[in-house]
């Protein structure tokens, strides 16, 4: 700027060479139309600026959206291939659920059956407990029974042996003779 209005000084905006008396008018008409100049070239930067800023944010803006696009499509993706994932697990653990299910319930179903044997074999091992218990006083009934028996045989056969012997008795006082026995095997 200065180096104009050092032009300035010494010529007029038309190429004259300007007088003295003149000079500060047309100083001041100079410095009006370098500001007037620099103003258009200032409008004109502002308006290339302003272009170029619009035409870097509309690019930015498309650089933005396209990465967005692809940021949306890589996580429609990734969720669709997580959300296929989950659902093959999921359908496994469904599988391997009612299958645990299934083994539960015929458990608890043997558990239940085991748990009646065992209190049928417990009944039954008490019972045979009490039967136990009773064997003794049944071997001794039994032993008391046996020597009655042998008692009553004994008596039966010394009974039956002294009738005969009296019958014997009778029939040699009345002179009878004894009849023939068959004969006999000896015995062994």
């Amino acid at each position: 700027m200065a180096r104009m209005l050092g032009i300035c000084q010494i010529y007029s905006l038309d190429g004259r060479p300007m007088s003295t008396n003149t000079w500060p008018e047309e100083q001041l008409r100079c410095v009006q139309q370098i500001q007037e100049q620099e103003e258009i070239q200032l409008g004109g930067l502002e308006e290339r600026s302003n272009a170029l800023l619009d035409r870097g944010l509309q690019k930015l803006a498309r650089e933005v959206a396209e990465r967005m696009d692809e940021a949306q499509e890589y996580q429609r993706l990734t969720a669709t291939a997580v959300e296929s994932r989950l659902v093959g697990q999921l359908e496994s653990y469904n599988g391997r659920l009612l299958a645990a299910e299934s083994w539960r319930s015929a458990f608890q179903e043997r558990e239940t059956a085991r748990d009646q044997r065992l209190g049928t074999l417990g009944e039954a091992v008490r019972k045979i407990e009490t039967s136990c218990k009773e064997i003794p006083t049944l071997q001794a009934r039994i032993e008391e029974a046996r020597a009655a028996i042998k008692e009553d045989l004994a008596a039966s056969a010394m009974s039956a042996f002294q009738g005969e012997m009296r019958l014997w008795a009778k029939m040699a006082q009345l002179g009878v003779t004894p009849p023939s026995l068959p004969h006999q095997a000896p015995s062994a």
